[in-house]
């Protein structure tokens, strides 16, 4: 009986030692950091302003999407609303103008005829607007540079 006892005892230290140690080890261990995104979430409402462009007039909206300057991949599917110098984005459900004034935040310059920056990701916020002719379009109030 007495070296029966005593096992028991030896594997209680034994499991209490082990487990001392696990939480010791888990305590000090560093947290795995949180994962990055390399790629913004791209808006998808783009769709939904062209399906109903005068659900959405006045509206203030926030889209994510790709600069495609003066329509230069043909995804806008009608010319530009308001002067020749208005420019596209394109989010993950479509293509609609933005009217040409603002400049982007933080002195970036994009070039609407270069399709080197249609790769270029944008934020745009503003206001959906709709021509006489029933063209939506948004009407900026401000524009950064995501990526």
């Amino acid at each position: 009986m007495c070296c029966l006892l005593k096992h028991k005892n030896l594997s209680l230290l034994v499991v209490m030692s082990l487990l001392t140690a696990a939480l010791a080890a888990c305590q000090s261990a560093s947290p795995t950091p949180a994962p990055t995104m390399t790629t913004p979430l791209f808006t998808q409402i783009v769709k939904d302003i062209l399906a109903d462009p005068n659900g959405f007039e006045g509206l203030s909206v926030t889209l994510v999407g790709y600069y495609r300057g003066w329509d230069l991949l043909g995804e806008a599917g009608s010319g530009p609303p308001v002067t020749r110098s208005d420019w596209v984005i394109r989010d993950d459900s479509g293509a609609i103008y933005v009217q040409a004034g603002l400049a982007v935040e933080g002195n970036v310059t994009l070039d609407p005829g270069s399709k080197a920056d249609t790769q270029k990701v944008l934020r745009v916020t503003g206001f959906v607007r709709v021509t006489e002719a029933g063209q939506p379009y948004i009407e900026p109030e401000s524009i950064e540079l995501v990526k």
